[in-house]
């Protein structure tokens, strides 16, 4: 929460190994070969668990474009989930799991959203607003786009403090936007089933 005060940080939470590898060689690149003047600060996990490939096997457009702005599906199944679970850093896992627990006891397809960098997306809302005002052809913010090719319910799962997201919450369009804490130590996969 405190990076979002400092204009020249570039706030992660990643939780798979791509993540962080595509995130430290984008901050390599823009820090010393472009010699811009921002720093790089990322939040991981000691949490030991399997780390999966890029969505697709591959790291397509989409992905590293996403993953660098602050959010991309994890699933293929994005269109045609009827929920939108929105998870990040250690907390990813947690929405995964969740994922299984509702097609498994009340059938129900959901998509896993990583959201790599609240930061990155409150940022680039606020700028489209800011062009919002004068002019009625502003950009969507980059979280509006991204979920656009969704529908159903957007539930952020976070295990930080509230206000993190609550700076994309008027971004979601006119998606009802739920929130599932996690409790320190406690697994509340069922309780993001229950949001």
């Amino acid at each position: 929460m405190t990076a979002s005060t400092v204009p020249n940080c570039r706030a992660y939470a990643p939780a798979f190994a791509y993540e962080v590898a595509l995130i430290v060689d984008e901050g390599m690149q823009e820090m010393m070969v472009r010699q811009r003047d921002v720093f790089y600060y990322m939040t991981v996990t000691n949490e030991n668990y399997a780390q999966p490939s890029a969505p697709g096997g591959t790291m397509n457009d989409a992905t590293p474009e996403g993953i660098l702005r602050g959010i991309y599906c994890i699933d293929e199944n994005a269109r045609d989930a009827q929920v939108q679970l929105l998870g990040s850093g250690a907390i990813l896992n947690e929405a995964i799991a969740a994922r299984a627990m509702l097609k498994q006891d009340w059938n129900i397809d959901a998509a896993v959203w990583s959201v790599t960098s609240y930061t990155d997306l409150h940022r680039n809302g606020a700028a489209c607003e800011r062009v919002a005002r004068p002019e009625d052809d502003a950009p969507a913010p980059f979280v509006t786009r991204a979920l656009d090719v969704s529908h159903g319910p957007v539930i952020d799962c976070r295990d930080g403090l509230c206000p993190r997201a609550v700076g994309i919450d008027p971004r979601l369009c006119a998606v009802p936007l739920c929130r599932a804490r996690h409790r320190w130590f406690r697994t509340q996969r069922y309780a993001l089933g229950l949001a």
